[in-house]
């Protein structure tokens, strides 16, 4: 555990400034641009159709499971089943996406774009189902792997053939990175004698758990695809400036709320039995995370035209792309809040009260993104798209309160009630805050700004908290000893 947790640090430490210098490469080769908004679409839809096959990785990760703690010696052929199904799917997905593209696309360009994402969509699908399969051989640093093969070759890709592949050299830097790893996986395979010489192939598929499974990862690649999709109908250039705000907003997800939920779920797990101590330890939780995100939101919201403006603003990316991606990243990064407070309660409410009311949460929470695009499509409002996760993760937040608020009230759960209210004055900040557009033109002039706005708000915020007399120092203390215990 330690040795991969290391390793998950050190990947993670290369990969989010090395994501940063992709993202700053992309903008200034390409802008914010109708040809790079039908990239991310296509890039979607790919995604979405593979969906099916990699639902099938939760029922493989429950077979290894149980398999490594009652039977060792049948592993080998749990995994073989699993390899040689993955290898057939996946070619079987990539020639009828490649076959439909080149009679679907009229232009050769596009044509070859859809070879290489349909390879990519393939060999992505592939790497992570085996890759799954390679956490009994205690190896679990997949998605930092992933993730920093994927930004290492889409730099390389983008400065080498840029000139003669424009977006194409986007597409390709996918199936290179996913081959990287599809090959360290079976040659790891190999080395412990887990791919056998006989062809088994999946049969004994869990169609309750895999269609669960599915539901959820088509609702999400979903989300993906139509928000891409009608911001390029409604204005051109929108959804890639959606791309950039995500990759921005990306930044505090994935080393705060990720950080903390995985945290909790390895701790909440271990604690199954022990109802009392968890409820008290999420309150702590939740109010220490609301304090973290509250800050980083308004920064982010209030600053964000300085933001994009100092990362992205070069090359292609002019004035007009900073102004619309800073308008992405202001409404979007609204999200950052409840979205984190959905994952944390969901899963508990799945380990400790019921796995129905969390699983209807997220289904809602998905759903109600999904009506708010569609909406976005007919009333022709760029802004409902942006927003649409937070849309979701408000409802999501509600039906977790209102199927719960009876059992805290039976337990004299008050901490819960409190943060809740604190909740509510955090998301009404977040909402007015306003968005300041930066006279300086400058980067030393937006630098000072933004770094004397993040201290004006950060000590605004301390002074909000002291006012409902949270007790921030003893609540940061709980929370670093409840992930670190």
């Amino acid at each position: 555990m330690g040795n991969n947790f290391k390793k998950s640090a050190i990947i993670s430490t290369l990969v989010y400034p090395l994501s940063l210098l992709n993202q700053i490469t992309i903008s200034y080769y390409f802008g914010t641009s109708p040809n790079l908004d039908k990239y991310w679409s296509l890039f979607y839809a790919f995604y979405l159709l593979s969906t099916p096959i990699i639902a099938i990785k939760e029922q493989l990760a429950n077979d290894l499971i149980q398999t490594s703690n009652y039977d060792i010696k049948l592993l080998p052929e749990i995994y073989s089943k699993y390899f040689y199904t993955t290898l057939l799917l996946s070619a079987f997905f990539f020639f009828t996406t490649s076959f439909f593209g080149y009679f679907y696309f009229e232009t050769a360009d596009l044509r070859k774009l859809s070879f290489a994402l349909a390879a990519g969509a393939a060999l992505s699908a592939a790497s992570d189902i085996l890759f799954t399969a390679s956490i009994p051989l205690g190896d679990s640093t997949y998605h930092s792997k992933l993730r920093f093969l994927g930004v290492f070759f889409s730099i390389i890709c983008v400065f080498s053939f840029y000139e003669d592949l424009k977006t194409i050299s986007l597409a390709i830097s996918t199936p290179i990175s996913c081959a990287v790893l599809i090959a360290y996986c079976i040659s790891k395979a190999k080395k412990n004698k887990l791919i056998t010489s006989k062809y088994k192939f999946l049969t004994d598929l869990d169609l309750k758990q895999y269609k669960f499974s599915l539901a959820n990862l088509l609702g999400i690649s979903l989300i993906l695809f139509l928000s891409r999709h009608i911001l390029s109908t409604i204005e051109p250039s929108q959804a890639s400036a959606l791309q950039y705000a995500a990759s921005i907003y990306g930044i505090p997800e994935s080393i705060i709320i990720t950080t903390i939920y995985g945290a909790l779920w390895a701790k909440w797990s271990k604690q199954r039995n022990s109802h009392t101590h968890s409820y008290r330890n999420i309150c702590h939780v939740l109010r220490s995370f609301c304090i973290i995100m509250l800050t980083i939101t308004l920064i982010i919201t209030t600053f964000s035209q300085p933001i994009i403006s100092i990362f992205f603003e070069r090359g292609a990316f002019d004035l007009n792309s900073t102004i619309k991606t800073a308008n992405a990243l202001s409404l979007y990064s609204l999200n950052l809040l409840p979205a984190g407070l959905t994952i944390i309660c969901g899963r508990f409410i799945s380990i400790y009260i019921s796995k129905k009311i969390a699983y209807k949460g997220w289904i809602l929470q998905n759903s109600i993104s999904i009506i708010s695009i569609i909406a976005a499509y007919f009333l022709k409002n760029i802004n409902l798209v942006f927003i649409s996760g937070l849309l979701g993760s408000i409802s999501a937040l509600i039906f977790y309160t209102k199927n719960t608020i009876e059992l805290h009230k039976a337990h004299k759960h008050m901490h819960f009630l409190k943060t809740a209210r604190f909740v509510v004055v955090t998301l009404c900040i977040i909402t007015i805050t306003p968005n300041i557009h930066v006279l300086g033109q400058t980067t030393a002039t937006k630098l000072m700004i933004v770094t004397g706005g993040s201290i004006l708000i950060i000590l605004t915020t301390l002074l909000i908290m002291t006012a409902v007399r949270i007790p921030i120092r003893s609540q940061t203390k709980l929370l670093a000893s409840t992930l670190n215990s």
